[in-house]
């Protein structure tokens, strides 16, 4: 009984971490790593989604593209990490602005 229950034990603990992983992955794989935004794969998804509720009920929708280009004449000149602080800046900003049913994305 003793070696039933702790192989019972074992599987839960593995099961407990397959299902972490699982989420971990599932957060990866529809999330920029820079910002913690929805990635592109995830915004085209849902743009699709919208789009044919568009047409089924005939809504309004709205898209907004912000488009960021330094202003700098010498892009290359840029760290790379003030770069990735900027995308999370503007990232926070658009989350604190938007309504939580509304998609913020990095394309």
């Amino acid at each position: 009984k003793k070696k039933k229950k702790k192989k019972n034990e074992e599987i839960g603990a593995l099961q407990a971490t397959l299902l972490e992983k699982n989420k971990t992955l599932a957060f990866l794989s529809a999330h920029d790593t820079v910002t913690g935004l929805y990635n592109r794969n995830h915004m085209i998804q849902r743009a699709e989604e919208e789009i044919s509720r568009f047409h089924r009920f005939h809504t309004t929708a709205s898209l907004i593209v912000i488009e960021l280009t330094p202003v700098s004449d010498d892009r290359d000149s840029i760290e790379p990490s003030a770069k990735e602080e900027a995308l999370k800046a503007v990232a926070t900003n658009c989350l604190n602005t938007v309504r939580e049913v509304d998609v913020v994305s990095r394309f």
